[in-house]
């Protein structure tokens, strides 16, 4: 994925207003690598709202020094999204940290945490800083 900036925004912006033929125009003259990335940027995703601007109040991590936040909610709460946000945000900030996400089984793990509607995955698309490298665990 790529990130997302006011230059790749404003492409978008002049690619919408043009016709299919216009695009298809532009395409043609573009060489196989110039292609394959304006359609990367074009295809990302917008970045949205800051979570930290979305979010209700419960599902961002309590201020201060702490070893463990328990966010014990229903369905439907935000669970996922919240600790995909804090997940995120940490390897953001610490590269190269580890994180374990423990699930009732792997597939769990994989299937919600991860690439999930709400997972980490997901809101790293949205960020526009998206890596993934799956383990062979």
């Amino acid at each position: 994925m790529t990130q997302s900036t006011p230059v790749s925004s404003s492409l978008r912006t002049r690619w919408r207003q043009w016709t299919p033929e216009q695009r298809r125009e532009f395409l043609r003259r573009l060489d196989a690598p110039e292609r394959e990335r304006l359609l990367e940027v074009l295809d990302a995703p917008e970045p949205g709202p800051a979570w930290d601007q979305v979010a209700r109040p419960e599902q961002l991590p309590p201020v201060g020094e702490w070893l463990l936040w328990l966010y014990m909610a229903g369905r439907g709460a935000g669970k996922t999204r919240a600790a995909a946000e804090w997940s995120h945000g940490r390897a953001l900030a610490y590269p190269g940290c580890r994180i374990a996400l423990v699930g009732r089984t792997p597939a769990d793990v994989r299937d919600v945490m991860i690439e999930g509607d709400s997972g980490i995955l997901t809101v790293a698309a949205m960020s526009g800083r998206c890596t993934s490298r799956p383990s062979a665990a």
